[in-house]
C-alpha cells in the first residue's frame, strides 16, 4: 500500500471517478456522502482510524457512485487494482473476509433505512451518536458539526440543534465545540437500546 496525505475538505475520489483504488485510514476522517438533485449533501456514512472504504468499486469495476472527502488532515493508505486483484489471487481467504465484511454493511444500510422510516428524529439522532462513539473507540465524538450530523439524519440543522440541547438539559451529553460527549455510555445504551445495544456490547467497556 502506499501513503497519501489529505488536506482538510479535500476530495478523495467523487461520483463518476474510476473505481481503481481502496483506501485505510490511518489518521484522520472521512465523510461518504451523496448530493441530491436539488445540491443538497446527505452523508451516508463516517468513517475512522482503522476503517477501509471504496473497496466496493474497486470489486464490480464500476464507476464511483458517492463522494469522499477528508474531515481534517488525514492520512490514508492506499490500495491499487493491480495489487488489490494480486492479493485477491495469492489468498484466497480474502473471498471469504470480504463478503462478511459486505453482508455487515448491508446489515447496517437496512438497519439504517428502517429507523429513517419508522422513528422520529430525538430517537434516530442518540442512536447515531452512539453509532459515531463506537467507530472513534473514544468517549468524545469529534470533528462533526451539527451541520454534518444533520445531513446524516436527513434532518435540519436547526432541528438536530434542537434534539441535541434537549440531550444535553436531560444530561445524558455534554456539547462542545464540534464535539459531543456522551457522560455514561453504558447508561446510554440502555436508554436508546435496539441495534444500537446489540451492538454494543464489549464496545461499552472500550469506550465508557
Amino acid at each position: 500500500m502506499r501513503s497519501r496525505v489529505v488536506a482538510e475538505a479535500e476530495a478523495i475520489y467523487t461520483s463518476g471517478d474510476d473505481g481503481d483504488e481502496c483506501y485505510r485510514i490511518r489518521s484522520g476522517a472521512v465523510r461518504i456522502s451523496e448530493y441530491t438533485l436539488l445540491g443538497r449533501e446527505f452523508q451516508l456514512a463516517s468513517c475512522h482510524a482503522g476503517d477501509c472504504f471504496g473497496e466496493i468499486d474497486l470489486i464490480d469495476g464500476l464507476p464511483r457512485f458517492n463522494n469522499a472527502y477528508a474531515v481534517g488532515r488525514t492520512d490514508l493508505d492506499v490500495l491499487d487494482k493491480a495489487s488489490f486483484d494480486r492479493l485477491r489471487r495469492e489468498h484466497p481467504g480474502i473471498e471469504r473476509a470480504i463478503s462478511v465484511h459486505l453482508c455487515a454493511r448491508i446489515r447496517r444500510l437496512a438497519s439504517q433505512v428502517i429507523e429513517a422510516s419508522l422513528l422520529p428524529l430525538k430517537e434516530r439522532l442518540p442512536r447515531l451518536l452512539g453509532e459515531l462513539l463506537r467507530s472513534t473507540e473514544r468517549a468524545e465524538i469529534a470533528s462533526f458539526s451539527q451541520n454534518d450530523l444533520a445531513n446524516m439524519l436527513g434532518a435540519t440543522r436547526q432541528s438536530v440543534s434542537r434534539e441535541l440541547k434537549e440531550l444535553e438539559r436531560q444530561g445524558w451529553i455534554e456539547l462542545g465545540y464540534r464535539s459531543v460527549s456522551i457522560r455514561n455510555l453504558p447508561v446510554f445504551v440502555a436508554r436508546f437500546g435496539g441495534g444500537l445495544e446489540r451492538e454494543s456490547r464489549g464496545g461499552a467497556e472500550r469506550t465508557g
